[in-house]
């Protein structure tokens, strides 16, 4: 609270809101009630915007009306040089380099999904993904709380882009670095994120499709193989992998059930 207290005071035209209810989906939700502008742009307390973010956005917002919602380039910064073993699993931690512009109006296309740093929605999009919560049709919560690594709400904020009529995107101008400490660049802090995305992405599958993912015998027999000949790295978060989904698909059935 006093960084955000020495923030507003180095920008006194912020406005500061407190919300008492722990977590990112609380938080992202008030910001969206309070927000009066067209365009909504989502920024972590690890991400560092570049300077040309802001106008970069907003000329998109303008030349891509038909873009609901968008994020760019996210690039990894740390305070030591993470271990190389970790370089293939970067994008757990939001890192995202491409060249060119790519959109659709695709659910779940990994291609044209914008993530959460930097996240910019139109304010339509932002205002239906309330209207989702509030209607008691978001009754588990994808974001990060108390600990928790769990992700996928600001990829179903995204997709509310194509539930009214326009599509998602990701844009080579825009730059957020992204700081990583060296405290995550660790096995077991990967493994236990790969357990958090995948078990979020089954339940934000089956709040959109209704369908349950799970791995079916001939995936499973692969993932096995695949495992005796990785390395202990590979093995671990394939392991973090497969019961994300298998936990998230238990959870699933016991509610339906």
């Amino acid at each position: 609270m006093e960084a955000v207290q020495r923030f507003a005071t180095l920008f006194p035209f912020l406005k500061v809101i407190i919300e008492k209810e722990q977590g990112l989906t609380p938080a992202r939700l008030r910001g969206i009630k309070e927000a009066n502008s067209d365009l909504l742009i989502f920024v972590d307390d690890d991400n560092y915007i570049r300077e040309d973010f802001i106008k970069n956005a907003r000329s998109i917002g303008g030349n891509f009306p038909l873009i609901g919602s968008f994020s760019g380039q996210v690039v990894i910064q740390s305070d030591k040089t993470p271990p190389e073993w970790t370089r293939k699993y970067w994008g757990m931690l939001v890192h995202r380099v491409f060249t060119g512009n790519h959109w659709s109006n695709l659910y779940f296309n990994n291609e044209t999904m914008p993530c959460g740093a930097g996240l910019c929605v139109r304010k339509e999009v932002a205002s239906y993904y309330v209207n989702l919560h509030q209607q008691g049709k978001r009754r588990q919560q994808l974001d990060r709380s108390k600990g928790s690594l769990l992700s996928g709400g600001d990829n179903d904020l995204a997709m509310c882009a194509i539930d009214v009529n326009l599509g998602m995107g990701i844009f080579e101008d825009l730059y957020v670095d992204h700081f990583i400490p060296a405290s995550r660049f660790t096995l077991d802090y990967l493994a236990k994120l790969a357990y958090g995305i995948y078990y979020s992405y089954v339940i934000l599958k089956f709040m959109r499709t209704g369908q349950i993912e799970e791995q079916s015998s001939v995936r499973k027999f692969v993932n096995q193989v695949r495992k005796l000949s990785s390395n202990k790295y590979d093995k671990k978060i394939q392991s973090a992998v497969d019961r994300g989904i298998m936990d998230a698909a238990r959870f699933l059935k016991s509610k339906t059930n």
